[in-house]
């Protein structure tokens, strides 16, 4: 992802939502490094899993209401490490002009 947005592409077409900039980039990779450290510092204080996704998903819709894909908090709080090929899934994900 950061080797996407150092590319500063002009155009970046999502596989949904609005097109963008490389900003869109670094707003989705931020979201997603949010999700990750809450429930990770979830994690470490040992709740479980439902607990994790009931807090975190609150939260990221608090943060975050406007957001397209809130279905999708609870997938990666089930998610402990950085998903396989981070950057590959990521670059799968977007089109870049």
């Amino acid at each position: 992802m950061r080797r996407l947005i150092d590319e500063h592409p002009r155009v970046v077409v999502p596989g949904h939502g609005d097109i963008g900039g490389h900003q869109l980039l670094a707003d989705v990779r931020d979201y997603l490094e949010e999700l990750r450290d809450e429930t990770w510092r979830r994690r470490d204080l040992g709740m479980d899993e439902p607990e994790i996704a009931e807090e975190v998903r609150a939260l990221m819709i608090q943060r975050h209401p406007d957001w397209a894909g809130q279905e999708w908090i609870e997938p990666g709080v089930g998610q402990p490490g950085p998903p396989p090929r981070s950057l590959a899934v990521v670059a799968d994900l977007f089109h870049l002009i």
